[in-house]
């Protein structure tokens, strides 16, 4: 199963990117900050994250960083 982080603190957004990357085998994670989203990449370990840039209390480039210095999700493809 495919796991697909979504970060982005618009809801409508967050809502259209779920219904266009549903699919039987996918499984959608969200988040609607920085912070929550790398909390949820260190527990969940998702195969993308796809994140806004700027976002409350941790903005997309903050995100990258950690993630990138965080083992095992440091090799994480980010959009």
């Amino acid at each position: 199963m495919t796991k697909i982080l979504i970060a982005d603190d618009e809801s409508n957004i967050l809502m259209l990117l779920e219904i266009m990357l549903r699919e039987p085998d996918v499984t959608i994670l969200s988040a609607q900050n920085g912070d929550e989203a790398f909390t949820i990449a260190k527990k969940e370990k998702p195969d993308l994250i796809i994140s806004d840039v700027v976002m409350p209390k941790m903005n997309g480039f903050e995100l990258c960083r950690n993630v990138r210095n965080e083992d095992p999700i440091n090799e994480t493809p980010i959009i």
